[in-house]
């Protein structure tokens, strides 16, 4: 498993928890908005572990309930287009 958050420490602490029961895995900083950093992410993953079986884009962006008083294109950015990163670069 694959852990990454915009937070480098806060995927860390996670990370520690989960493989502290016995899986393997990583944790890495990254910002979903970024599709330098989302294929950099595949690219690692895929060369360490040999493949990406499946992609959860969880990324809370939204702080406030509300959709209206949120940026739409920074909401696309982190749902949408980190997805589509993310299988773009999957090869």
């Amino acid at each position: 498993m694959i852990l990454a958050d915009l937070d480098g420490s806060a995927a860390r602490d996670a990370g520690s928890e989960i493989y502290g029961l016995g899986m393997d895995g990583a944790s890495s900083a990254c910002d979903v908005t970024s599709e330098d950093q989302m294929r950099n992410l595949v690219t690692t993953t895929v060369r360490d572990y040999g493949r990406l079986d499946i992609f959860v884009n969880n990324a809370g962006i939204t702080r406030d309930a509300s959709l209206k008083k949120n940026d739409g294109g920074r909401l696309r950015c982190s749902h949408y287009r980190a997805s589509a990163w993310h299988v773009a670069g999957s090869p």
